[in-house]
């Protein structure tokens, strides 16, 4: 498996002999196993190799994963839907296959009903650990839930800390968009992980690195 000219490329080999080489338009080990337990349902049903080929050669993946944006005074924005541990560790891991030598920034929003709480929170520094900076926004609809079972993204930032990494918890999207535009470079990479609208963080980011930009030009 290898990442070459904005594709994943990968041989399939049944009983020693190889039956495909494959290319594939996006990035990360969960990808390539996502095609082929594709492949393995096509081929075991009669579909021709050199259909199968095509098909996931012209395959555009779905909108929220690994989605680039736009790109803002050399900062690169990309939104992914990942929103517990292990989606979280495979995003990454496939963002540094893909940009290996850019910095990754990690804008996380605690917002599904799990990462609202306590359940992940040992397993996260973990699953984070391939970024380079991390950005905790605050926790979705926190006021629904007791202090002894929320999520807390100080403990985590700090945890993350302790092993060397930059990390930080914010009180507001806003509050991330600033941090950013003072703090990011041109080559760098935001990658926004939340299965919602993050408060517009997107776009908050855009906005404020084009007024910097703007101010430095």
């Amino acid at each position: 498996m290898v990442w070459h000219d904005r594709a994943t490329e990968f041989r399939v080999v049944h009983h020693g002999n190889e039956v495909a080489r494959i290319r594939i338009p996006v990035a990360g080990r969960h990808n390539v196993l996502d095609a082929l337990a594709a492949i393995a349902l096509a081929y075991g049903c009669g579909v021709e190799c050199d259909s199968i080929v095509q098909a996931l050669r012209s395959f555009q993946s779905v909108r929220r994963r690994m989605e680039i944006k736009g790109e803002v005074a050399g900062v690169l924005l990309v939104e992914d839907f990942a929103h517990h541990p292990t989606a979280i560790r495979l995003t990454l891991e496939a963002a540094r296959t893909r940009w290996p030598d850019r910095k990754i920034w990690a804008a996380v929003e605690p917002r599904s009903n799990t990462m609202r709480r306590k359940v992940f929170q040992d397993a996260l520094p973990d699953a984070l650990a391939c970024a380079d900076a991390v950005l905790f926004g605050p926790v979705n609809r926190a006021q629904l839930l007791e202090q002894g079972e929320r999520l807390s993204p100080e403990v985590i930032a700090e945890s993350i800390r302790a092993r060397g990494r930059d990390a930080r918890a914010f009180g507001s999207a806003a509050d991330i968009a600033e941090h950013v535009a003072d703090h990011a470079s041109s080559g760098d990479i935001l990658l926004i992980l939340s299965n919602g609208s993050f408060d517009g963080l997107t776009s908050k980011v855009a906005e404020k690195l084009g007024m910097r930009a703007g101010v430095r030009g």
